[in-house]
């Protein structure tokens, strides 16, 4: 031991310095713990925040860790600002991502290893507004991330590339974030001059924020041309001014030429928020005409036609309904289709807007129309209005019975049954499966004779593991008459090892009917032998992989080396 202490201070140099020895192995030993935890910090991150998520509940937050392929969470522990929870491991995945999230979370099935905090919501909860989200094992900090500031529902913060985004949520897989313009701006192509009134529409990414803006109305020398009305103020003013605490959110401003200028033409617009940040000048160019010419050719009334649309539809669904909207000489340009109910005059559905920018043109367009919940099946009216116009029409709406549930929590028996128009149906089989399963299905058929096709699988995002061609392989056609009754099993295998949670799809298709009913149901898949599972949970506890084995034993048996032969000569 003598002579390799002797042979650390001669490559030293230091000789028989006994204390600038000491200094430099306590040094020493110190700068390799270092190393070792840096590594160790830097190969655990997180990588996604969500705290805002569209539902606007704590079970869908979720926090996002990326690292080496195949690591483990189990006795992480994951902060707020204010409160902490211990992670519970409900599926594992050998991937390089892991979500931190609720037991009711929407986002369980993901492809990726899933923890669950011990409670209900993550810390305290995670503030829309700002907040701080701290990841430690065995009291050491690992990671931690702090945020000042909201993103739009339904997006996240995300680490790409060295910066902190806001883009929409990426749970499992590679963040990404393409990028969004801050504002978009609409208008016509053409407008009139000699004081006739266009629209240019602005719409700002951020919702929440309100911004000074100026929209200035040039000529291609630089002239200015127009007047911009401030409705705050209630009048018209200059172009040359901003417009000032406006809300963005598509929002519309009336502007007209002043002059009798003919040409081309631009806008300029200059937008800054709050704090004085000027956002990048937008340059629209478009055209200038003679207004006493073009009136000539145009209608100066609006009009709106209802073309098309279902005479029938279901509630929760979306139906599609074609419009002609003509605006004339007007400033009024949304158009609001919906349903409602001629008796009680509720609103059963969403509101579609459509914004007709430009005067004197006509547009066809296909609107989307989202049907709510409703009481009863009968006639409710279909309304396109807007511009101090209205069309209506009388569209059918059945109320679909809603299924009846009844699920037993036991896992060894699992009955959950069903009730619709045509038929009624009941399940039961096992939660737990293992290589081969199998479901009891009861029947009745409440239509007419006909046949049923009943198949089912069992999968993980794309990933079939009872499939060995396709997922209909074990599927059984059943024949019954009005009324009757069939009890049958599905039976089938996992052909894949697994082990972890799973989807169960069961999907029942009625004789000439294109699409199936299809029942879902979370299950426990085992098909490994014990021994085998223990030793990659084991493995995955170390929060290691083969590589870094080796790096681990070196620096600690340099320093162990070292304070032994430290002790030894000291």
């Amino acid at each position: 031991m003598v002579n390799a202490t002797n042979a650390i201070q001669k490559l030293l140099g230091f000789g028989d310095n006994k204390f600038l020895i000491k200094f430099f192995v306590k040094k020493f030993i110190f700068i390799l713990i270092l190393i070792f935890f840096i590594g160790f910090s830097e190969a655990i991150n997180i990588n996604e925040i969500n705290f805002n998520p569209s539902n606007q509940t704590y079970a869908d937050e979720y926090i996002e860790v990326y690292s080496f392929k195949g690591f483990n969470l189990t006795n992480f522990i994951i902060c707020d600002a204010i409160d902490c929870d211990a992670l519970l491991l409900y599926k594992f995945v050998n991937s390089s991502y892991a979500l931190i999230t609720t037991n009711k979370s929407n986002y369980a099935s993901i492809n990726a290893s899933v923890y669950f905090v011990d409670d209900s919501r993550i810390g305290n909860g995670l503030n829309n507004d700002g907040d701080c989200v701290y990841l430690y094992y065995s009291n050491i900090l690992i990671d931690f991330v702090c945020y000042n500031e909201s993103v739009e529902k339904g997006n996240s913060f995300q680490l790409i590339e060295g910066r902190w985004q806001e883009c929409s949520i990426t749970p499992g897989y590679e963040n990404s974030c393409e990028k969004e313009e801050e504002f978009k701006v609409y208008m016509p192509e053409f407008v009139l001059n000699k004081n006739k009134e266009f629209i240019v529409s602005v719409d700002a990414r951020n919702k929440s924020k309100f911004y000074d803006i100026k929209i200035d109305v040039k000529s291609e020398k630089g002239e200015r041309l127009g007047e911009i009305y401030n409705e705050k103020d209630s009048k018209w003013q200059s172009t040359y001014y901003y417009i000032n605490s406006v809300n963005l959110t598509n929002k519309s401003f009336i502007l007209k030429i002043t002059s009798n200028y003919v040409g081309n033409a631009f806008i300029e617009i200059k937008i800054r928020d709050i704090a004085s940040y000027i956002y990048p000048i937008k340059i629209v160019d478009f055209f200038v005409k003679e207004a006493s010419e073009v009136n000539e050719s145009l209608k100066n009334e609006s009009e709106i036609q209802l073309l098309d649309f279902p005479e029938e539809a279901e509630e929760n669904s979306i139906i599609k309904v074609k419009v002609n909207v003509y605006r004339g000489d007007t400033r009024k340009y949304a158009i609001y289709t919906y349903i409602y109910d001629n008796k009680s005059k509720e609103v059963v559905s969403e509101k579609t807007v459509f914004y007709a920018n430009e005067k004197f043109k006509s547009y066809t367009v296909t609107l989307p129309i989202k049907i709510n919940e409703i009481k009863e099946s009968k006639n409710y009216i279909l309304v396109v209005e807007g511009m101090d116009l209205k069309e209506e029409a009388v569209i059918f709406i059945k109320d679909i019975p809603k299924a009846e549930i009844n699920e037993n929590k036991n896992n060894v028996d699992n009955l959950t049954y069903y009730s619709f128009d045509n038929f009624d149906i009941s399940f039961n089989f096992d939660k737990n499966i293992k290589k081969n399963y199998e479901i009891v299905i009861e029947l009745k058929n409440k239509g007419k004779p006909r046949y049923f096709y009943v198949w089912s699988y069992v999968y993980s995002g794309s990933n079939c593991i009872s499939c060995e061609e396709s997922r209909d392989e074990n599927y059984v056609k059943v024949f019954l008459n009005e009324n009757e009754t069939a009890k049958f099993k599905l039976k089938d295998e996992i052909v894949k090892d697994a082990f972890g949670f799973y989807k169960l799809k069961i999907n029942v298709l009625e004789e000439g009917k294109k699409t199936a009913k299809g029942f879902s149901f979370d299950i426990f898949v085992n098909t490994t032998k014990v021994k085998q599972v223990e030793k990659i949970i084991f493995e995955n506890k170390l929060i290691k992989n083969s590589d870094r084995v080796g790096y681990f034993l070196i620096a600690l048996f340099l320093i162990i080396l070292l304070i032994v032969v430290f002790k030894k000569e000291f």
